[in-house]
């Protein structure tokens, strides 16, 4: 259950990155900052970056 729900909440930040990446570089560098302070504020960030390591590169 926590897996589906953390599964969703992941697709949906990956859709809402794509539609931010319309952005100049300014506000890409300004929303990289933001998702790497909300990533680091959860507790299931490690989940995260062990199986996407690319987004190593993003934020």
């Amino acid at each position: 259950m926590q897996f589906i729900f953390f599964f969703s909440f992941f697709l949906q930040i990956i859709i809402d990155f794509s539609y931010y990446f319309r952005y100049t570089i300014k506000d890409r560098v300004f929303l990289c900052r933001a998702f790497s302070y909300f990533f680091s504020t959860y507790s299931f960030s490690f989940l995260i970056f062990p199986f996407f390591p690319e987004l190593y590169f993003v934020l």
